[in-house]
C-alpha cells in the first residue's frame, strides 16, 4: 500500500510540473510563432519587390500575393531562411583550376575526398571507406566461392552410381 501512494504521488507531481512548464512554456511558443510569421512575410515581400514586374501590382494586390504565399509557405513548412538561402559558389583561380584546399595531399585523393562529400586534407575515412569495400568485395567473392563448390559436390554426388540393392 505504501509503495502505490507513494508511486501515485511521485505520478502527480510530474504531471502537474508538466502541466506547468506546458503552460509556462506557451507563450513564448506563441510570440515566437508571431515573429517567424513576421519574418517569412517580410521576406516574401522583399522578393517579390526585387522583381521589376511588382511595381505594377498595386498595394491591395501585393498584400493578398503575400498572404497567400506566406500561408502556403507555412503550409509546407517552408522559413525565411530557406527563401533567401543561395548554395555557395565555389571561387577559381585565374588560371582556372581550383583552390587545393587539401595541403600536401595529392590532387587526386583530394577530389577523391570532396566527391565523397568529406573537405579538408583528411583522407583518413575514404581510405577506410575503401578497406571496407575492399573487405566486402573479398567476403563476397568467398560466398560466391562456397556456393559454387557446394553446387559442384552435390553434381558430383549425383554423378555416381546408386548403391547396391540388397546385401552382398
Amino acid at each position: 500500500m505504501m509503495i502505490t501512494t507513494f508511486a501515485a504521488r511521485c505520478a502527480i507531481g510530474i504531471l502537474a510540473l508538466a502541466g506547468l512548464a506546458l503552460v509556462g512554456s506557451s507563450p513564448a511558443v506563441l510570440f515566437a510563432q508571431g515573429d517567424y510569421q513576421t519574418e517569412l512575410r517580410a521576406t516574401i515581400r522583399e522578393a517579390i519587390l526585387a522583381d521589376p514586374r511588382a511595381g505594377e501590382l498595386s498595394g491591395e494586390e501585393l498584400k493578398r500575393t503575400v498572404e497567400l504565399l506566406a500561408s502556403e509557405a507555412d503550409a509546407e513548412g517552408v522559413t525565411a531562411e530557406d527563401i533567401v538561402w543561395r548554395p555557395e559558389e565555389r571561387m577559381f583561380n585565374e588560371g582556372g583550376a581550383s583552390e587545393n584546399t587539401c595541403g600536401r595531399i595529392p590532387v587526386v585523393l583530394c577530389i577523391l575526398n570532396e566527391a565523397l562529400g568529406f573537405s579538408g586534407g583528411n583522407v583518413l575515412m575514404p581510405l577506410l571507406l575503401l578497406l571496407c569495400s575492399l573487405a566486402l568485395m573479398f567476403v563476397l567473392s568467398a560466398m560466391i566461392r562456397m556456393h559454387h563448390r557446394d553446387r559442384e559436390e552435390a553434381a558430383a554426388l549425383s554423378a555416381l552410381p546408386p548403391p547396391p540393392v540388397g546385401g552382398m
